[in-house]
């Protein structure tokens, strides 16, 4: 017999949706990795708790939930602390009681001022997977951090920094699930993220349900139904409760006497004799429907109710206030008519698309980026200069085989870089040289448009030679020893995911991500390179090689440089055998740095 979680739940029942529900993710997730250059984001579940009674009011501190195994893992994921001014204070008690998991300290003042633009606090949340706030601060985070937090799920966790040892609370806050009470009649609580395992994900499940529980008003009696899900997934059912109790607790029902019922239909009469004073020619009565249509409807609900003073009052404001009525059907033709001659406007013409899709469109406009004037002059010059410096570099290398272009490692010194910058990435494939028949000729030589895109040329110049050191995430800001973790062949060849080495990751040099500077190049050709985004103005260190020219890329990605010796190499990546659009053999980038001609 199957053993019960908290004395309802059968486990047998829990672990064949959890099964479920993790194969079809792993599929879905496969699809998207062949249409976003990022990869697909990880999913979580989630356990959706429905109830007979909704809650009175909305609880803004969420319930700990402790669980088996965590959900956020700290060395992958960035963990921001909001506290109380000053918030020096703050970061020098975590220094001092050796907390390593926090990646960045805000204050209250900061919120106020820094981050008060909408663009500066999407970026903040978007840089880090969880965020945790001094209880005492609490009541000003809906103020100061705004929708978009609680609409990405993303609302602060409460800990309180005044406990002697705040390490253990941290460790505490990071290591539980939340349960946030709304006031609808639905929850959704995280479980596990889907990289667990099925039994791991049970253990999470098993351990916080009775949690969960005790937290709703009426414990058992109340729940209707439990359901698991991702955010992209049907809902699978663990638990219901049976058919008779599913309106246990709602109150006796009773009729409305007739004397109601015919005030009722009175109403309705009134109202629908008020729907012809609108203009003929107009055909606008339509709006009258839902007039009388909500009056049925709250005819209905009164059916149902016990107590029937409140639907007497709703009728008697009705009858009481007909002008009333008339005017607010001749103020929804008013719009109704204007949406209709705004909807005759010729919509912008949209973007052509690739056949291999790559993320999603942004929220901008869909219009065609139109090309500034100068554009053209820009790009024959920029291609002119490219030749010009490709000859120099070319003479001073000489003909012999074994000539060599001056290398700038890790020593590089930060000053301004020149109109002209190249770096080299240099390859191997599966440990071996790509091109056996010419040893000498393992490296790719990029040429960066500075002059262009000075921000983005800058950030892939100083990964290139490491000189930046070690990022937020940890890691060393720098593509020697990272994969090409992409290949899909006639498209793109895609790398510099130097943190977790499998499109999910990456950081610029900026922070852990910056915004998109320009879209002025296009991708009309093999051989462009151009950054790797999961969004708008969501840039780190990834970028891409295009194989053929890809016009559906433009106003997406920002081009910023292009292969100028080394495309045989490139196609060699290109031919390599994957899976999944992942190469079956390691593409090393094995040494990488900027070029300067001897």
């Amino acid at each position: 017999m199957s053993k019960l979680i908290d004395s309802h739940v059968s486990t047998n029942q829990a672990k064949l949706a959890i099964d479920a529900l993790l194969k079809h993710n792993k599929k879905h997730q496969a699809e998207k990795e062949d249409s976003e250059l990022l990869g697909a984001k990880e999913e979580v579940v989630w356990l959706n708790v429905a109830v007979k009674k909704a809650y009175p009011e909305k609880r803004l501190k969420p319930f700990s939930i402790p669980i088996a195994r965590p959900i956020v893992d700290p060395r992958t994921t960035s963990i921001c602390l909001i506290t109380k001014d000053p918030q020096r204070e703050y970061k020098e008690l975590i220094e001092a009681q050796n907390v390593k998991f926090i990646s960045r300290v805000v204050g209250v003042t900061k919120l106020k001022g820094k981050f008060k633009p909408f663009e500066a606090r999407r970026q903040l949340m978007q840089d880090h997977g969880l965020f945790l706030v001094d209880e005492r601060v609490v009541p000003l985070m809906p103020k100061l951090l705004g929708n978009i937090f609680f609409k990405a799920k993303k609302q602060p966790v409460p800990v309180n920094l005044q406990k002697k040892d705040v390490k253990v609370e941290l460790e505490r806050a990071v290591s539980s699930t939340y349960m946030h009470q709304n006031q609808g009649t639905c929850t959704s609580i995280k479980i596990a993220p889907t990289t667990f395992t099925s039994s791991q994900v049970l253990d999470n499940l098993t351990t916080a349900l009775p949690e969960i529980i005790k937290h709703i008003k009426g414990g058992w009696e109340n729940v209707q139904s439990l359901h698991i899900k991702t955010s992209g997934s049907t809902a699978l059912p663990i638990w219901s409760c049976d058919l008779g109790s599913r309106w246990d607790g709602l109150g006796p029902v009773e009729e409305v006497g007739a004397d109601e019922e015919s005030e009722s239909e009175e109403n309705d009469e009134e109202e629908e004799r008020l729907a012809p004073t609108v203009k003929e020619g107009k055909k606008r009565a339509a709006p009258a429907a839902p007039a009388g249509t909500a009056s049925k409807k709250a005819k209905a609900t009164t059916e149902t109710v016990k107590e029937s003073v409140p639907a007497k009052a709703k009728i008697a404001a009705k009858e009481a206030s007909p002008i009333k009525a008339k005017a607010k059907i001749v103020e929804v033709v008013l719009p109704k008519a204007k949406t209709k001659t705004t909807a005759a406007a010729p919509a912008p013409a949209k973007k052509a698309i690739p056949q291999t899709p790559i993320v999603e469109e942004s929220s901008g406009s869909e219009s065609e980026p139109e090309p500034k004037a100068k554009s053209a002059a820009v790009k024959k010059q920029t291609a002119s200069g490219i030749a010009q410096k490709k000859a120099k570099l070319l003479a001073a290398k000489g003909s012999s085989k074994g000539s060599k272009v001056g290398i700038v490692d890790t020593s590089y010194s930060t000053t301004t870089t020149s109109a002209m910058t190249f770096c080299f990435l240099r390859i191997t494939i599966d440990g071996k040289k790509p091109l056996p028949e010419t040893p000498d000729n393992d490296y790719i030589v990029v040429q960066l448009y500075n002059d262009i895109v000075p921000q983005t040329a800058e950030n892939f110049r100083a990964l290139c030679t490491g000189e930046k050191g070690i990022g937020a995430s940890g890691c060393k800001l720098w593509f020697q020893e990272s994969t090409f973790h992409r290949v899909v062949p006639g498209f793109v060849i895609q790398g510099g995911d130097f943190t977790m080495g499998n499109g999910h990751g990456g950081e610029s040099i900026y922070g852990r991500k910056f915004a998109d500077e320009s879209f002025e190049c296009k991708h009309d050709r093999a051989g462009l390179l151009s950054m790797a985004n999961s969004g708008q103005n969501t840039n780190t260190s990834q970028f891409f090689i295009t194989l053929a020219s890809q016009p559906g890329l433009d106003g997406k990605h920002v081009v910023f440089g292009e292969v100028v010796e080394g495309m045989e190499i490139v196609k060699e990546i290109e031919s390599t055998p994957t899976k999944n659009d992942r190469p079956t053999l390691e593409v090393k980038i094995v040494q990488s740095g900027q070029l300067q001609a001897k």
